[in-house]
């Protein structure tokens, strides 16, 4: 027991919580391996232990951190004991065991729900706990430092076939087709700037640079514009596009006839087109008289 270190910490102190500093004060060496586990107790303004937990490896700093920034009356960290992979859990559960008889008739309980030694996995919250904890987070928003935080913390990390399994099923569920059509309903009509496009096409290429390289591989050596300049329509080509086209009425706004009435003003017709040109003319002059023949009482 002569090792044991305890850390007072004080609330008026105008330096920022930082975990490290908390760890160095503690004694605890810069480079912990996941196999040191520490079991410390949290105290309260009284320096009595209101809470036992444990942590391990270099996650050691942030969880004194954590406990610091989130419980306002702790006032001290006091380390039980060390110990390792095989042995912590059986010294935790000693360690609550002992608090909780202490506390008996002196005044505050301990506070850890379980009976440690689960690493806490233990303990579930109920469907009333979890519908208020919703409701409470329901319209919040990660701030930007979050978001850069959390995307460089999951940047390199590969899903597991099976988290991929759960991704797919929960993806293909009833309600979350229906919630994918109200998120393209609600952003139908929007433009993206140009900056988003931008950041999205990175990070495409950068998730699939084996398509990237392919697709430069598939580029056309031609310049925009080029690859079909000079091609000509085969007869079948043709008559396919005639008959699919026939009876479609294609209406021009006032502004489109004007439009292309300049583009042709001045430019002379090749004499292929213009002998083609009085050919057709020609041919439904011919058709008109035949009709009229046919059927002189119309």
């Amino acid at each position: 027991m002569s090792d044991l270190k305890n850390l007072y910490l004080s609330r008026f102190d105008d330096q920022p919580v930082n975990g490290r500093r908390i760890a160095e004060q503690l004694g605890f060496p810069a480079d912990l391996s996941a196999e040191n586990v520490i079991i410390y107790g949290l105290l309260d303004y009284n320096f009595e232990v209101r809470y036992v937990g444990k942590s391990q490896g270099n996650r050691v700093p942030g969880r004194l951190a954590f406990h610091v920034r989130t419980k306002n009356w702790v006032y001290g960290i006091y380390v039980l004991d060390r110990s390792d992979q095989e042995n912590w859990a059986n010294r935790e559960k000693g360690w609550i065991a002992f608090y909780r008889m202490r506390s008996l008739g002196r005044g505050a309980p301990l506070l850890n729900i379980a009976s440690g030694g689960e690493g806490g996995f233990c303990y579930g919250h109920t469907e009333e706990t979890k519908k208020k904890m919703a409701k409470a987070h329901e319209g919040s928003e990660h701030s930007l430092a979050s978001i850069i935080k959390i995307s460089e913390g999951n940047k390199g990390k590969k899903r597991s076939a099976e988290t991929k399994e759960n991704i797919g099923r929960s993806s293909r569920e009833p309600n979350r087709v229906e919630q994918t059509r109200q998120i393209g309903k609600a952003n139908k009509g929007r433009k993206r700037s140009a900056e988003s496009i931008k950041k999205q096409k990175a990070t495409w290429e950068a998730n699939h640079p084996d398509l990237v390289e392919l697709r430069e591989l598939r580029k056309p050596i031609y310049k925009p514009g080029e690859f079909h300049r000079g091609r000509r329509h085969s007869q079948a080509s043709k008559d396919k596009i005639s008959a699919a086209n026939k009876g479609k009425s294609h209406p021009c706004t006032e502004e489109a006839k004007e439009k292309i009435r300049a583009a042709h003003k001045g430019v002379p017709k090749p004499p292929e087109q213009v002998a083609k040109s009085v050919a057709t003319k020609r041919a439904r002059r011919l058709e008109r008289k035949a009709s009229a023949t046919n059927n002189p009482s119309s």
